[in-house]
């Protein structure tokens, strides 16, 4: 289901809280939010390809994590952090500040466990609204 379709997008009268069109289907294709959540799904289905071929390619990795809270790790992630805090005030924010945030976060993180996974996820996320920007800049709606 199209993230746009959830009631976060839709006002009480069940309009499009981006442009205010009064049905979900007349719209479909022309609102932003809708497009970027049809560019996050065909970026997805990519990284779901990609693992196939590494699995086909190398089969099942069990590697340790080689994540680690230490001083360093939990130094490096807080400075990411901060770094995006300051760039988020100042107007210069990029993808690469929010991006290093997240996978830093991820290195400071114990694994395996729970809370690395979710870093990790959240680093996939931003790896793939990254690539739907970089999509959008050079004018690619699919």
């Amino acid at each position: 289901m199209p993230v746009h379709k959830q009631q976060k997008f839709r006002n009480e009268d069940g309009a499009c809280k981006h442009c205010g069109t009064p049905e979900y289907a007349m719209h479909l294709g022309e609102c932003p939010i809708y497009l970027v959540d049809v560019q996050h799904f065909y970026l997805s289905q990519r990284v779901h390809d990609e693992t196939r071929a590494q699995l086909d390619k190398w089969d099942i990795q069990n590697h340790p994590m080689g994540t680690y809270n230490t001083g360093e790790t939990k130094a490096r992630a807080d400075q990411a952090r901060a770094l995006t805090d300051q760039r988020a005030k100042d107007g210069t924010l990029t993808y690469r500040d929010i991006l290093e945030e997240e996978f830093f976060e991820a290195l400071a993180e114990e694994g395996p466990s729970e809370e690395l996974e979710d870093e990790l996820i959240q680093t996939a996320a931003v790896a793939v609204s990254m690539a739907a920007a970089s999509r959008r800049a050079r004018g690619v709606l699919k």
